[in-house]
């Protein structure tokens, strides 16, 4: 497949017409395998800058994997509204046919209204199940990317040219895959004691101050695996242990990504600010919110007031 001029970060693009990305569409409602989502249409026509070019992008199950002619736009994350309510709130995949330069795209003409007022329509009645099984970006991701292999590096390379990854982080991300794969440095999630654990009861609203509480007090809700109710606590969460953060939104239920069913969470919330952000898996740009347990968590007092924000 041959490669588009991909737009580096931080440049204006605009969501290109309802009309003219349904032209792009499969009878699936798929470009290279890549759905485009009834959450998606609210974007068109806005102009949005990109925060990182999709080249190289991990699957749940499948280990990393390339993607062409896409990128990430900043905060364009599915809000889950055609999906029953899905909480995952994911940063959507972007295909460059869709998108358009802000410099240079013209105003969508008055003619276009009602054309795009039907594609629209037709946009937001694309297929989001299969049977029982859940159809989205996440759940297709599989099938829009390519087999990459583990120790290809060439991907971070072109980040770097980007300036989306700094030298001293790919030398960090090459030394730590290396030191993995010789059985040392690998990062271990705190553990506990084995039995189930308390998932909390502080029922956290969008918008209410959290603490990460310290480590003596979370290894009391965490089993000897590091999970909770089966919620595991990741490595990459260790360094935000005893910071404070703002309450993104409750997660009430998630899509898996695997096996397209959703699933019930209870007393678990998602924070703004703490996120993936690739540094420990080959810089992975999805940005997926890291969940937390309420049991792991104390009520604080705006950061505003303290001088930090978790951000």
């Amino acid at each position: 497949m041959r490669e588009r001029w991909r737009p580096p970060g931080s440049v204006l693009m605009r969501v290109r017409r309802p009309a003219d990305i349904l032209k792009t569409l499969n009878a699936d409602g798929k470009l290279d395998g890549l759905p485009f989502m009834p959450e998606m249409v609210k974007y068109c026509g806005t102009c949005i800058r990109v925060h990182r070019r999709a080249e190289r992008t991990c699957v749940v199950g499948d280990g990393f994997r390339s993607m062409h002619n896409a990128v990430f736009l900043q905060e364009a994350r599915c809000d889950g509204s055609a999906h029953d309510g899905c909480d995952r709130g994911c940063l959507l995949f972007w295909k460059l046919d869709w998108l358009e330069p802000a410099a240079t795209a013209p105003a969508a003409p008055d003619a276009g209204s009602a054309q795009d007022d039907a594609a629209a329509l037709a946009l937001r009645q694309l297929p989001t199940r299969a049977g029982a099984r859940y159809l989205c970006q996440s759940t297709e991701l599989k099938t829009a990317t390519a087999p990459l292999h583990r120790w290809d590096i060439r991907p971070l390379l072109r980040d770097m040219l980007a300036r989306e990854l700094r030298v001293s982080d790919f030398i960090r991300i090459v030394a730590g895959a290396l030191w993995r794969r010789a059985g040392a440095g690998r990062l271990q999630p705190p553990t506990g004691s084995p039995g189930r654990k308390s998932r909390g009861d502080l029922d956290l609203q969008r918008g209410e101050w959290v603490a990460l509480k310290p480590i003596g007090e979370l290894r009391e809700h965490l089993d000897e695996k590091g999970g909770n109710c089966g919620l595991g606590f990741p490595p990459t969460m260790v360094h935000a242990i005893g910071q404070r953060y703002r309450v993104a939104r409750p997660v009430r239920r998630i899509i898996l990504e695997q096996t397209g069913t959703m699933v019930e969470l209870g007393n678990t919330v998602a924070l703004e600010g703490l996120l993936c952000e690739g540094t420990e898996v080959a810089n992975c740009p999805r940005a997926e919110y890291l969940y937390c347990r309420e049991s792991w968590l104390r009520r604080t007092t705006n950061a505003a007031a303290t001088g930090a924000d978790g951000a």
